[in-house]
């Protein structure tokens, strides 16, 4: 009777201790997993292991994530997702060759899941094998259309490789075999009205990628953003003040994301000075004391991919009516110093257009700097 029993509870022991696993995996609570698990390698099956391996992916250790799931192999458990985590994990440790075995041989095990296809594709895009990646790319629009990625990597990778009538062609093209709801189809609209704006000048095409995507989601940002500019730039400057108090509404609840949340501003606008491009940024936070800034315009070169110069607003002591309370200056592009050009405007009233008219006396010589200090 005490054997059976003893029997009894090893057997319902292992019994919860393999249903804990699954349990707590199925409800994605990966943290518990690896308190409760990581010291007990040795009472987990091999998909168990596989499931400690993800729950490591998951927390973003990547050197226990390839432990676990060699492991998990070492165990029996020699599925394709396995080997597919392993190249994540060692792309993300820039252990490329290591990442492309592990993509071939989740490839070579499930050779119609085009997300393990893109997957590898994207490790030749991430080390700059473009052409590579794009026929990897090309090789994955074969398969079941899953994934969607081919429809917009390989048009973003010949934008990267100047081959700007292919892009747009390939983004156009590309956008019937996306879903709406997924990522890509965002981004490879986001990226038609780059090109229609600041390439092709075509702003009316540019507004109508950015309406697209909002029609789809009214709280993407980062097309009001753009259509912000778009709008401002093609003459709508109404209609961008407006989309401004809107993304200043959604910063102050906390709503944004990404740079605009980071920096409190949005790009409002863009100017060509001399064949320069200057993107003009509004700070969200109106000036309240002395060096508050209401705009920063960044002088670019090389189509816009190099920042050459930076100028700001800068709050100041007004001493008479007459006399600036916002005065225009310059932060030198390697961080030592700034420069005080000594003019500026009487109110906090003044436009993107008062502000780069100043810019481009500085550029043309009209406006030299009246003062200039070296930070230490």
């Amino acid at each position: 009777m005490r054997l059976i029993i003893i029997t009894f509870l090893i057997v319902f022991h292992t019994f919860v201790n393999a249903q804990s696993v699954r349990l707590l995996f199925a409800e994605r609570k990966y943290t518990d997993i690896i308190k409760e698990y990581g010291n007990k390698e040795s009472d987990l099956d091999g998909e168990e292991t596989y499931m400690l391996g993800y729950s490591y992916f998951h927390s973003g250790n990547d050197e226990k994530t390839i432990i676990a799931l060699d492991k998990a192999l070492k165990k029996g458990f020699d599925e394709p997702v396995v080997y597919f985590f392993k190249g994540i994990a060692f792309r993300y440790l820039d252990k490329i060759p290591e990442a492309m075995e592990a993509f071939d041989s989740a490839c070579f095990r499930d050779n119609q899941n085009q997300e393990y296809a893109c997957e590898r594709a994207f490790t030749l895009y991430y080390i700059k094998k473009y052409d590579e990646a794009i026929a990897a790319y090309e090789e994955a629009k074969k398969l079941p259309n899953t994934y969607q990625a081919p429809w917009y990597m390989i048009p973003h990778i010949l934008l990267l490789q100047k081959k700007d009538d292919e892009a747009l062609m390939g983004f156009y093209n590309g956008l019937s075999n996306i879903s709406k709801d997924n990522q890509f189809y965002s981004s490879s609209l986001m990226d038609i009205g780059m090109i229609q704006n600041r390439l092709k000048k075509n702003y009316g095409k540019a507004i109508e990628a950015y309406l697209q995507i909002l029609k789809e989601n009214g709280f993407d940002y980062a097309a009001l953003e753009g259509l912000m500019y778009v709008s401002y730039k093609s003459g709508n400057k109404q209609k961008a003040d407006s989309i401004f108090l809107i993304l200043k509404k959604a910063f102050e609840e906390k709503k944004l994301q990404g740079n605009m949340m980071k920096y409190k501003r949005a790009k409002i606008a863009e100017f060509d000075i001399e064949g320069k491009e200057v993107f003009v940024y509004k700070s969200f936070i109106p000036p309240a004391k002395m060096i508050d800034i209401i705009y920063t315009g960044y002088v670019m070169s090389n189509g816009g991919e190099k920042m050459e110069r930076i100028f700001q607003t800068e709050q100041t002591i007004q001493l008479t009516d007459n006399s600036p309370k916002h005065i225009l200056c310059e932060v030198w592009t390697d961080g030592k110093g700034r420069s005080n050009y000594g003019v500026g405007w009487k109110n906090d009233d003044f436009t993107p257009d008062d502000f780069v008219a100043l810019i481009k006396e500085v550029l043309t010589g009209k406006i030299k700097a009246a003062a200039s200090t070296r930070l230490k």
